[in-house]
């Protein structure tokens, strides 16, 4: 099934999407809301990269995942 918005396949809408929530997190000033939006980003990109048949971003995207998972255990610990 493909829906299309302004000639956008579905992949590339949640590709856009992804990219938008990145964007937006620059001007996050806390953690929390910069660590929400970052993780829906994820998302969006692994999304993106399963409907695409984008590979890159269906591996990349939950390595930064634990990336974070392991900053913020190390941040609790010091």
């Amino acid at each position: 099934m493909s829906l299309t918005v302004l000639n956008m396949s579905q992949a590339n809408l949640f590709g856009y999407a992804a990219a938008a929530l990145v964007f937006v997190t620059f001007w996050m000033k806390t953690m929390v809301p910069l660590r929400v939006l970052g993780i829906g980003s994820n998302i969006f990109f692994i999304v993106y990269g399963y409907l695409a048949s984008a590979y890159p971003p269906l591996f990349l995207a939950p390595a930064q995942y634990r990336t974070v998972a392991r900053d913020e255990k190390f941040d609790q610990a010091g």
